[in-house]
């Protein structure tokens, strides 16, 4: 039996207490997390301390310095969690079974645009770790993986489609075209949201994938 503040406790009751603090302390990483990602996408890295960080929280800067030693540390962390965010809302939205080759492609684009649409904050956060050396190195780290798992699948989906009769060669230069066509369509975004229409991003999209696959069929979600 374990006391606390002369408090007996019973295994179980000890092992409650530790998993609160647990949920807690998880919970104020999260915001912390939350905090570095509003402040990034708001400041760039340069701005970006342990005392803004502190200031958009609302925690104390030793909360920061107790979850975080280093701000490379903060910034792999945000990144992990806007990719785990993105890995998410990717699986709910790209894998059905009943789509088509064709479908899975304009599933794949439609995805991308409404999720910088509905987190402007993420975006703006790739592109400041994407616009310095140092940063670079992080995405790399945490995050290139998952965008070659993306091409992967893109290029499966171009594979598949009949026409393509299995050319792995044309199927990844046409997943490639695709993908500088989203980051078209992110940087557009990122650089005039007000304006940014989601309605003619999807029809610049069709029209794109129908020069690319002849017969195109695909229908966007």
């Amino acid at each position: 039996m374990m006391r606390s503040r002369g408090i007996q406790l019973t295994p179980t009751g000890a092992a409650e207490i530790v998993d609160l603090r647990k949920a807690k302390g998880e919970a104020t990483r999260r915001a912390l997390i939350d905090s570095a990602i509003k402040v990034m996408a708001a400041r760039g890295l340069e701005g970006t301390t342990f005392a803004t960080i502190a200031e958009e929280s609302g925690l104390s800067r030793g909360l920061v310095t107790f979850h975080f030693k280093t701000k490379d540390q903060l910034i792999a962390a945000a990144l992990n969690q806007a990719g785990d965010l993105y890995e998410a809302s990717w699986d709910k939205s790209i894998r059905q079974p009943a789509y088509t080759p064709e479908d899975r492609v304009a599933a794949v684009v439609a995805h991308d645009i409404g999720f910088v649409t509905r987190h402007p904050e993420i975006l703006s956060l790739w592109y400041t770790t994407w616009g310095e050396a140092r940063s670079q190195a992080l995405y790399r780290t945490n995050t290139r993986e998952a965008d070659l798992v993306y091409m992967g699948e893109l290029t499966a989906a171009f594979a598949a489609m009949p026409e393509q009769k299995g050319n792995l060669k044309l199927a990844r230069a046409k997943a490639r075209a695709v993908n500088a066509l989203v980051f078209g369509l992110w940087l557009d975004s990122h650089i005039d949201p007000e304006r940014f229409d989601s309605d003619e991003a999807l029809a610049a999209t069709e029209a794109v994938l129908r020069g690319l696959t002849p017969g195109w069929s695909g229908r966007f979600p």
